[in-house]
């Protein structure tokens, strides 16, 4: 079986994380997100603070469905570890001599599962219905969007997954469809940025330096590709002193005194963020409007549940 790591870096095609909502405006580069801003006047949520909202989240669904007679666990709720690794390039050597790729972070997560899972699984039929209604909605009763480059997207639009973001971001809807439109922005700059000469140099030299220390890899996400064939059969032990070896090779080769990708690459993201997303401002700013204001109830809902 395909480790647990490999369908996540190879989906790994980008600059920065976007999962978090990354926008025209931040200054993330590479190594994650930092929550800054180039205008001063909205941010992107750093990791942690993301950890903490989703948490809020997960109490808020919690009483929502004891309230209508169900249990419900909160989580599980990915670690600021484990979103260091979504990631185009890695650059933070004293994370990844510790981590490597996160494989094993990644691992242990799947082993502890999802015990929401097992116990509307374990209902009757009829049971496990209410209850999917009960977290979901009815499901004719939904919200779409359309994204920037084609198709839509659909998700349900009450129940208490829903009543739960209602609560957090102010209004469930427009916080469907402003996450949505910015999680889904960056294939309108992407492939303008790496066809850019800048870009295409910066990761010529970054193969370069990695040939030099001994594997020939053509691209960050090459290398994980390969990565994940080469360690399948592997013990976890073995597999991440690898991983360890191949992540710091990788993250010393994007440095400033090697190929420079990170710095390209975050400088490149700001340019082409900037020309490419300005049709979608209001939404990037209504997006970080209501991510900070979900951030401060978060803090106080958290702070009273612990």
């Amino acid at each position: 079986m395909r480790r647990a790591f490999a369908t996540r870096f190879a989906a790994a095609v980008i600059i920065t994380a976007t999962a978090a909502g990354c926008t025209a405006s931040a200054t993330t580069g590479p190594s994650g997100n930092s929550g800054s801003s180039s205008t001063g006047q909205g941010r992107d949520l750093t990791d942690a603070e993301q950890v903490v909202v989703e948490r809020a989240e997960g109490l808020l669904t919690k009483k929502c469905m004891a309230s209508r007679g169900f249990s419900y666990w909160v989580g599980p709720i990915a670690s600021v570890d484990e979103r260091k690794t979504a990631v185009y390039v890695l650059d933070d050597l004293a994370w990844v001599r510790k981590h490597g790729y996160g494989g094993r972070l990644v691992r242990a997560a799947e082993r502890a599962g999802n015990p929401n899972f097992a116990y509307s699984n374990a209902f009757p039929r009829e049971d496990r219905v209410r209850y999917t209604r009960a977290l979901e909605g009815m499901p004719s009763d939904t919200v779409s969007v359309e994204l920037p480059r084609g198709g839509t997207v659909e998700g349900p639009a009450g129940g208490c997954r829903a009543e739960a973001q209602g609560e957090l971001y102010g209004d469930h809807e427009t916080w469907f469809r402003v996450s949505t439109i910015t999680e889904n922005l960056a294939p309108l700059f992407l492939p303008d940025l790496m066809e850019d000469k800048r870009f295409v140099h910066a990761l010529a030299s970054w193969s370069s330096c990695m040939r030099k220390k001994g594997h020939d890899y053509r691209s960050p996400e090459h290398l994980r590709l390969e990565l994940a064939r080469s360690t399948d059969a592997m013990s976890d032990g073995k597999a991440h002193a690898v991983e360890v070896e191949l992540a710091t090779a990788e993250a010393v080769c994007a440095g400033e005194d090697a190929s420079g990708l990170t710095a390209t690459a975050r400088d490149l993201e700001h340019e082409y963020r900037a020309k490419k997303l300005e049709p979608y401002a209001d939404t990037i700013a209504t997006h970080q409007r209501l991510s900070l204001a979900a951030l401060a109830r978060a803090e106080d809902i958290t702070g009273a549940a612990s």
